[in-house]
């Protein structure tokens, strides 16, 4: 984590000059490396080229939402609680850096974050949850899917590498589950970690059990939301892959016919060909879905977002899914919460995970995430407790 950073998406864009601002304050520049620290958070998190000691985090530019991203920054950097709240009684750098001195936090520079991690409640005592993104590589999570969570549960948010633009994206979701796993050893090498995921990531949370499971280490429980039906990707991958070899060959003429006609327009004969249409309407799903994580009321994440970069991960996501084929069985704690529409694809989960418990919500999809969301917070809540058994279904 440099300098503890984490920025949002909708305040990453050019640096400003604070010269520019026309504060009432003068500069004072920080002194002690606290309030180095806690200045290095403000310049990265208000996106500034330098601020003072004296300045005022309202009035230099930050909100609630800047605010929320800056506590869980100064969290991760001091490792002790300071929440937004926290900021309205301390909204100046020096007297942040008297209340974190007075709460006991230090410093803590070789306990840096890895890139794909954004960690929030950092400071709680509670065993943390890791939540992997999905088919995207980039969590749509509501920020107030947050506020369904004890303050004292720390929550992670794990998204694929490349979606700025600086890495490269990974091209096997055996490489995802390898690096990821070596992201929670990093902030978490205790172990007995407790993992989750929603949609296709639950197959990146399977390796990651199997991998830690072959090097002796401990998940202890996996989480999985409305997984992608087992009986797809159970099916022998050349099977698959002949299949969206055809499709994509096919899409591919119809567009090159579509480009080459002279007759009609573009977006009539769009319109006449059911599989162009379904092709199109994906690519406008996914630019919705960018312009949501980078815009929208998604949980704050520590990653720079590049919409063309989004592009090249989902890219590589979706053929590395296309070439996986669920062939292992784990037999830890796992929950599954699915919607009617997926049970039929739960039989192959049971067969591949012995000790598993269900529960059954009547939602599609993607109401899942909207409507049904305080469902998902009720179902990882339950899957954390202690002895959770009671509260699922051992049959389905």
């Amino acid at each position: 984590m440099e300098n503890g950073g984490v920025t949002d998406d909708h305040l990453n864009s050019e640096i400003l000059s604070r010269s520019e601002l026309f504060l009432s304050t003068p500069f004072v520049k920080p002194m002690t490396e606290e309030e180095k620290t806690v200045a290095g958070i403000w310049q990265q998190v208000l996106n500034l080229d330098e601020v003072g000691t004296e300045d005022d985090f309202f009035e230099i530019g930050g909100d609630s939402l800047a605010a929320t991203v800056l506590a869980s920054s100064i969290e991760e950097s001091f490792n002790c609680k300071f929440s937004p709240s926290s900021i309205i009684e301390n909204s100046t750098i020096v007297t942040q850096a008297a209340y974190l001195s007075q709460q006991g936090g230090s410093i803590a520079p070789t306990n840096e974050l890895p890139s794909c991690l954004t960690l929030f409640n950092a400071s709680g005592t509670r065993p943390p949850l890791f939540l992997v993104h999905g088919r995207l590589g980039f969590t749509l999570y509501d920020k107030s899917f947050l506020d369904g969570f004890d303050n004292d549960q720390p929550i992670g948010f794990l998204e694929a590498p490349g979606l700025d633009g600086r890495e490269a994206p990974l091209n096997r979701i055996k490489e995802y589950a390898a690096l990821y796993l070596k992201a929670l050893r990093q902030v978490a090498p205790e172990g007995n970690w407790q993992i989750a995921a929603n949609c296709s990531g639950n197959v990146i949370v399977l390796e990651m059990c199997l991998l830690a499971e072959k090097q002796g280490e401990k998940v202890a429980r996996m989480i999985m939301v409305d997984p992608i039906n087992g009986d797809k990707i159970s099916r022998p991958f050349w099977l698959r892959k002949k299949w969206r070899k055809r499709k994509n060959r096919e899409i591919k003429d119809w567009y090159k016919r579509l480009i080459g006609s002279s007759s009609g327009t573009v977006e009539d004969k769009i319109t006449d060909d059911p599989e162009l249409v379904k092709f199109f309407q994906k690519q406008k799903r996914l630019a919705e879905r960018i312009t949501l994580r980078t815009g929208g009321t998604v949980v704050p994440s520590r990653i720079a977002y590049d919409p063309d970069a989004m592009q090249k991960v989902c890219y590589c996501l979706d053929k590395a899914y296309d070439r996986y084929v669920l062939r292992q069985s784990w037999p830890g704690q796992s929950f599954i919460l699915s919607t009617e529409k997926r049970v039929t694809g739960l039989g192959i989960w049971k067969q591949h995970l012995p000790n598993v418990l269900f529960r059954i919500v009547d939602y599609d999809h993607q109401t899942l995430f909207r409507a049904g969301l305080p469902e998902v917070t009720r179902f990882m809540n339950d899957s954390i407790l202690p002895n959770p058994e009671e509260r699922f279904d051992h049959e389905s």
